[in-house]
């Protein structure tokens, strides 16, 4: 009925009408060509970009946990002490400060370091890092570990495997060190002389030995990445293109008033962002050790979990009143905009919740936990962080002098050779260099994408706004 219909219409109206439809078609179809060009440009060049060899450097390292050889431990004691020994190798391994350690003295990330932040660059050497088993657990316990470093340059990659296996087993010694310290003032305060000829016949061992079998591997090519990721995001990335171009050959003036909009709103973010003074964190790393001899430490008290006695700790150190005492500190004089404007107990809570944090960070026996602490000053970060590590060792000590009060002989002889559950530095507290906070980049791009939003919204607003104040077409 519509092609009858049509056939009424004079001949050259017919005419005019299809030729302005063929028209139309044609530029539809020149459109949806030119978005498909432009994906498939996009494709390939995520094609290209997936393309850069990144090589990876390994290194060899086995964990033997060492007992006293008359008190042998189990499969499941030595695979606990094997994979404590591990983790807190990791740690130290990913920690700011052997990070940054290793960016400066091989100059790693050279173009990265221009664009962004060290935190940043640190987090991507941390990616690129990890310590995984390699071996299952011998007959004696001793697993080995495989250390390895992607990167994009053979070279650099096999040096910085070398100097971090290094770092790691010279960590090992030196903690393995001062337990073998301990013990011998263990043995040196016994009065009981056959347990004091029994540790003298058999010399116990405690801690781990840390053997880097291989140094660093020639670096060989690391599995390529996801080629098809990349393509598909380049296609994705070049359709959007293609289709914006395309609006902006079709309604050039359209895209004019988004541009407009969205680059206004990635520059009054960005600008706001300049507002927002810079953020520092500094951060330590505390080890906690089991004592030497549970049963006579904790007695009837009964064992504490490691992690249950960071919380206890942690609890105290950020009660209010501590939390008070370092604010109101004369050498660091914290938040004090905030305290003019709000309440003591309104800025401990901000703290406590956004700025200040103790969390565990390795696993039994030998566990660490990470303090740290965020601030606009770098230098007040760090001297904040050496406050709480101070109320720390200071609340542990008033625990450990309460306990001592009444306490048995064995508790006292093991507190006094420092046999018991001890606390100590593992990472000292860092300089922070570069501010963590604020993200600009991110928030530039949050600008540029709430303009486009906000002119997509009020562009139609005015199109419909047009659209009811123009008149109706009248009816002859």
């Amino acid at each position: 009925m519509g092609v009858l219909a049509a056939r009424l219409y004079p001949k050259h109206w017919r005419e005019r009408a299809g030729g302005a439809l063929w028209m139309r078609l044609t530029n539809e179809i020149s459109y949806l060509k030119l978005a498909g060009a432009m994906a498939l440009v996009g494709a390939v060049a995520g094609a290209a970009l997936s393309f850069p060899q990144r090589y990876v450097s390994a290194a060899a390292i086995r964990i033997t946990p060492l007992t006293n050889p008359a008190e042998p431990l189990n499969r499941a004691e030595a695979a606990m002490r094997v994979g404590s020994r591990a983790a807190v190798l990791t740690d130290l391994a990913l920690s700011r400060g052997v990070l940054r350690k290793a960016v400066a003295r091989f100059d790693l990330y050279p173009e990265e370091r221009r664009r962004i932040p060290l935190e940043d660059v640190m987090e991507r050497m941390r990616h690129d890092l990890e310590l995984r088993p390699l071996r299952a657990a011998s007959n004696d316990g001793a697993a080995v570990f495989q250390l390895t470093f992607e990167y994009p340059e053979r070279d650099r990659a096999q040096a910085a495997v070398h100097w971090l296996a290094s770092q790691l087993e010279e960590a090992s010694a030196g903690l393995n060190g001062r337990e073998e310290d301990d013990w011998q003032i263990w043995a040196r305060g016994l009065t009981d002389r056959e347990i004091r000829a029994a540790v003298l016949r058999a010399p116990p061992a405690l801690g781990e030995q840390v053997e880097v079998l291989e140094r660093a591997s020639m670096p060989a090519p690391a599995a390529g990445p996801r080629r098809w990721a990349f393509v598909a995001a380049g296609l994705g990335a070049g359709l959007l293109l293609g289709l914006l171009a395309a609006s902006a050959i079709r309604r050039p003036g359209w895209m004019l008033k988004m541009a407009a909009f969205a680059l206004s709103g990635a520059a009054l973010a960005a600008a706001a962002s300049f507002l927002i003074p810079d953020r520092y964190t500094s951060a330590a790393v505390m080890l906690i050790r089991p004592p030497l001899d549970a049963k006579r430490w904790y007695g009837a008290r009964g064992a504490v979990p490691v992690a249950e006695r960071v919380r206890q700790i942690a609890d105290e150190v950020l009660s209010s009143g501590s939390l008070a005492e370092i604010i109101l500190r004369p050498s660091l004089d914290l938040y004090a905009k905030q305290r003019r404007r709000s309440s003591m107990q309104s800025v401990i809570a901000g703290m406590r919740d956004r700025d200040v944090r103790i969390a565990m960070r390795g696993s039994p026996p030998d566990c660490t936990f990470e303090i740290s602490f965020t601030y606009n000053d770098p230098l007040t970060a760090q001297m904040v962080v050496r406050e709480l590590i101070d109320r720390i060792m200071e609340a542990n000590f008033d625990d450990i002098r309460v306990r001592a009060a009444g306490a048995s002989p064995e508790f006292r002889s093991l507190l006094e050779c420092k046999m018991g559950e001890n606390l100590e530095m593992y990472l000292p507290p860092t300089r922070p260099e570069d501010a963590t906070s604020p993200n600009r980049p991110a928030i530039g791009g949050t600008g540029f994408a709430g303009g486009i939003v906000l002119g997509a919204v009020v562009l139609e607003i005015r199109r419909r706004t047009a659209m009811a104040a123009r008149p109706a077409p009248s009816v002859s």
